[in-house]
């Protein structure tokens, strides 16, 4: 019996009927980019100029462009200690592709603030293609309304970005996503009596990294998954204050809709964003 593993006459099939097959290995869902690298375009040259008429250039290569967008959370009282991880994972390897009609474009912080500073604009960052054709956009919650300028120990006061104006490049925009970066909480073994003492004495209330939190901190970010989906959800009241900024959300559209009535604007919505469950 033949195993079902290989197809050894594949490439006796009309070319026609190859392309349709290496399509349908196309992954619909709604990824959040930039992606992990898309394993499908490199099997083979055919499969790459086929799977390339989907998945287009949207990432530029971006000096001293961070490597990793997580961070880590502690917190430890009597008989009881945790450790979190936030972020949307690491920044490299990421694939420099996206298919404009499902996924989903983050507008992080470290992409809106040069350009709030105006020393960047959103072509240094992306290609005109996409920026023409990406459908789907997420902003985090709390970083939808601007804020006064804040205060900083040395230097002149920083101004929060205003995320909202790079929308308006977006040609193709469908839905604009309000969310928060995902985040995974374990417990870990509780500091002793003497470790709580030295924690209480310290300037800032904090322990040292020691070797149970950095063991930890490897095995969490093992688990952490870097493939990451946006699902939207239709019941926000789990986020704090959402309904304020979701109508802020709101309002701003539909008056920029007003003011530019050739752009194409979004439909606003709540999401989540889960760890990949397929990898």
């Amino acid at each position: 019996m033949q195993s079902t593993e290989s197809f050894p006459l594949f490439p006796n099939l009309p070319t026609e009927l190859r392309d349709k097959i290496w399509l349908h290995t196309i992954d619909l869902r709604s990824h959040v980019l930039p992606r992990p690298p898309i394993t499908e375009l490199a099997v083979c040259h055919e499969a790459r100029n086929v799977l390339l008429k989907v998945y287009r250039p949207c990432f530029r290569p971006v000096p001293q462009y961070r490597e990793d967008d997580t961070g880590f959370g502690v917190m430890s009282k009597p008989g009881e200690r945790w450790l979190e991880i936030q972020g949307m994972g690491k920044r490299s390897p990421r694939s420099p592709y996206a298919n404009y009609e499902t996924d989903v474009l983050y507008l992080a912080w470290a992409i809106l603030y040069p350009i709030h500073q105006e020393e960047a604009s959103l072509q240094k960052y992306f290609f005109q293609e996409a920026i023409d054709h990406v459908q789907h956009v997420f902003i985090r919650l709390n970083a939808w309304t601007p804020r006064g300028p804040r205060r900083r120990m040395v230097g002149p006061p920083v101004t929060k970005p205003d995320p909202r104006q790079p929308l308006l490049s977006f040609g193709s925009l469908k839905t604009l996503s309000l969310a928060e970066e995902p985040k995974l909480r374990v417990s870990i073994p509780p500091l002793n009596d003497d470790q709580l003492q030295k924690q209480r004495e310290s300037r800032f209330h904090r322990m040292p990294d020691d070797e149970v939190l950095e063991r930890e901190k490897l095995v969490l970010r093992a688990r952490f998954a870097e493939g990451k989906i946006l699902t939207p959800i239709l019941d926000p009241t789990s986020f704090t204050n959402p309904y304020l900024k979701f109508d802020q959300a709101r309002q701003w559209i539909n008056r920029k809709a007003e003011e530019l009535p050739n752009w194409n604007a979004p439909e606003v919505q709540y999401a989540t964003i889960i760890a990949d469950p397929e990898g």
